[in-house]
């Protein structure tokens, strides 16, 4: 059997991203584990190629492969769709797959919205999609392959789901060598799922946090450095210090194979996981910068999107961290539930009280699987949903929800305003212009939108 693996080009109406030259990892683990198992598979990044739908769907028909898994976010569902669809019509027996967070939260409405679809992953994808790509060549019934959702004689069938991959040492290092044109910098995973349940989030890893050895993950460090020379890794981990030891263990290889001076890495956690030997044993291995998701500067509004954290913690941690010498990097998201400009304003000033290095402040996106989600179908928590359009569920330039009392373009304002005043106040010229040089496209439209909308009053 042969397989072809493909990242979407982004939705339309999306903008370019400074994450979208870099090879998404779930891609990379999977064709790696393919391989590992005798399945021939090759990938097809339509983001970091730059390649519109219909290149996607001439590439793969030269290819003409028996299987197309496309892997997509919610923002790139109907991108993916249209892909499928016309691969179809030139590969008639061609059998689909959907992955990733979308098809992972809603796989029956998936499979009922898109008819193109044949089959849809609802967790982790290595041992299904193995598991499928042998039951198609042996001919065999689909009932017994858990995280599975598929269609029988008309009807949509979703199976049990299947146990995460509790051993990940198990797992190949990413296939990177079949993506090209990359920037140099890397993801690795170093765990998956994360325990918290903050109500904008849909988990797709899952609840349970499943650990790679140190070790591992410090062996598949060293051999993206030595094979591929990149400028730095990002480590990809929804919470990179949950358990200290750990993070002391794998900082202390990192130094002991003197990988620190070869690479600088970047990591994401929360505030209530701050520690200072932990920080400064980061900095000490090479870690440039740590990024936080504070999400708000109103305690009120933490309180009730489930992100238990104070903010005295915030403060606390970053105090910690700047004064090891890394640099800090913060998210925010505004329209969260019962949001007012006064709680924005909170936000904008909390931001610039912490001053991190640098800041994103984006419109909350109601993304199925979230607690939001459910929300925003309701009305619940102020909120009116403007579109059921998946190519508008984007936290920067989309367009999909707004709340009562603030209408999406005020949002957006909002948006703007959060910007300009943090970059402004906290002397952060030279900042300003980096950040929104790579993205005058977005701010040149969300400029048009603010000022020029028949909606705004």
């Amino acid at each position: 059997m042969k397989v072809v693996l493909v990242n979407p080009p982004a939705g339309h109406g999306r903008y370019e991203s400074k994450q979208s030259s870099v090879p998404p990892a779930g891609l990379g683990y999977l064709a790696a584990y393919l391989e590992s198992n005798s399945i021939q598979c090759d990938i097809i990044d339509g983001k970091i190629d730059g390649l519109f739908s219909e290149e996607v769907v001439e590439k793969i028909a030269r290819i003409k492969p028996d299987i197309v898994g496309l892997s997509a976010m919610t923002p790139d569902v109907i991108s993916a769709s249209k892909i499928a669809k016309n691969i179809k019509g030139k590969l008639p027996g061609i059998f689909v797959v959907f992955g990733g967070a979308h098809a992972i939260a809603i796989p029956r409405e998936t499979l009922q919205e898109f008819p193109e679809i044949d089959f849809v992953v609802t967790g982790e994808g290595e041992e299904t999609f193995l598991e499928l790509i042998y039951s198609i060549a042996a001919g065999r019934d689909f009932h017994r392959i858990n995280g599975l959702g598929f269609r029988k004689d008309g009807e949509i069938v979703i199976n049990p789901p299947r146990d995460y991959i509790r051993d990940l040492d198990r797992l190949p290092f990413p296939a990177w060598s079949k993506f090209k044109n990359n920037s140099g910098t890397y993801f690795l995973l170093s765990a998956r799922g994360c325990p918290y349940h903050c109500s904008f989030c849909m988990r797709s890893s899952g609840p349970i946090v499943r650990e790679r050895s140190p070790e591992n993950v410090v062996q598949e460090m060293e051999w993206v450095v030595r094979k591929y020379h990149p400028k730095r890794i990002i480590f990809i981990d929804e919470t990179f210090t949950l358990k200290k030891r750990r993070v002391l263990e794998i900082t202390d290889l990192i130094l002991k194979k003197g990988l620190h001076k070869k690479i600088k890495w970047v990591a994401q956690t929360r505030a209530d996981r701050g520690d200072p030997e932990v920080f400064a044993r980061m900095k000490e291995a090479g870690c440039a910068k740590i990024e936080f998701g504070v999400e708000s500067g109103n305690q009120e509004i933490l309180d009730r999107v489930d992100k238990n954290i104070r903010l005295s913690q915030v403060e606390e941690t970053f105090r910690q961290a700047r004064k090891t010498g890394l640099r800090i990097a913060c998210t925010f998201i505004l329209g969260h539930p019962y949001e007012t400009e006064e709680t924005i304003q909170d936000t904008i000033d909390f931001a610039v009280k912490l001053n991190p290095d640098s800041v994103s402040f984006g419109i909350m996106s109601p993304y199925p699987g979230t607690k939001i989600w459910e929300m925003a179908n309701v009305g619940e928590g102020n909120y009116h949903l403007l579109s059921h359009n998946w190519d508008k569920f984007l936290r920067f330039g989309g367009g999909s929800l707004e709340l009562i009392n603030l209408p999406r373009q005020r949002l957006e304002w909002l948006q703007l305003k959060a910007y300009v005043h943090f970059y402004l106040r906290t002397f952060k010229i030279i900042g300003l212009l980096q950040y929104g040089l790579p993205r005058w496209k977005q701010a040149k439209t969300v400029i048009k939108k603010v000022f020029f909308s028949e909606r705004l009053s």
